[in-house]
């Protein structure tokens, strides 16, 4: 979120409930930029957000851009995903010359499964270790320290996290819905059975899943972090 960004619109009320807590969390002094839309006409249109086809040609070790083709859904209407034997029809008002052509390639949808596992080692804890209290929880002058509360980031969009003690036993299990493919998860440094944590060292164990055409794909990741009184 860099200094440039002046608003945040999100035109899902679930999303944007999500997206709030973070922010009241993490970066209360930014909440403000956040923004639900609840136009008539979808949010793209709001701000002339389009599907755009780029038409290059090279010359030499560059490209020039020769035609900028946007695509955009008729008020009222919703954009479908293209399948096979759907024709698209393109015609330019310029006249063609010797030796003029047009080449296109497109590509389907794919998730590219290793790289998506090896983003799975980004995920940490903050902060680690925790030491008494975070920079994470709320205060204020009547109820002073608010709840306990670390944060396991850059989550994929879903997953599991199992936190275990060193003894093997399940201390607790979050399941993670963001509504990014970078997320946060808060803790509440509090077991299952909704008793306080001791002090010491912890290992949690992330899942996700990937659902692709030939069956869903699993990738996890294992890391420790410290709670120290």
């Amino acid at each position: 979120l860099t200094p440039d960004i002046k608003e945040i619109w999100i035109d899902d009320e679930h999303v944007h409930l999500r997206a709030d807590q973070w922010f009241q969390t993490v970066m209360p002094t930014r909440r403000k930029l956040l923004k639900l839309y609840d136009g008539a006409a979808p949010l793209y249109t709001k701000f002339d957000v389009e599907d755009q086809i780029i038409i290059s040609e090279p010359e030499g070790f560059s490209h020039k851009f020769r035609h900028r083709v946007s695509f955009t859904v008729p008020e009222g209407e919703t954009s479908i995903a293209p399948a096979p034997g759907n024709v698209l029809r393109m015609s330019v008002k310029r006249e063609f010359q010797t030796g003029d052509y047009f080449q296109f390639t497109l590509r389907g949808a794919f998730v590219d499964i290793d790289l998506a596992k090896s983003e799975l080692d980004d995920i940490a804890v903050v902060p680690n270790p925790y030491v008494g209290a975070s920079l994470l929880e709320g205060r204020s002058q009547i109820t002073g320290r608010g709840d306990r509360k670390l944060e396991f980031i850059n989550l994929p969009q879903q997953c599991t996290i199992r936190i275990y003690n060193l003894r093997g036993e399940l201390v607790d299990t979050i399941i993670h819905d963001g509504f990014g493919s970078d997320g946060s998860e808060s803790w509440d440094l509090r077991t299952s059975g909704d008793q306080d944590i001791a002090y010491g060292v912890y290992v949690y164990h992330v899942t996700a899943v990937v659902d692709l055409l030939d069956g869903p794909k699993y990738g996890e990741h294992i890391g420790k972090f410290a709670v120290i009184k």
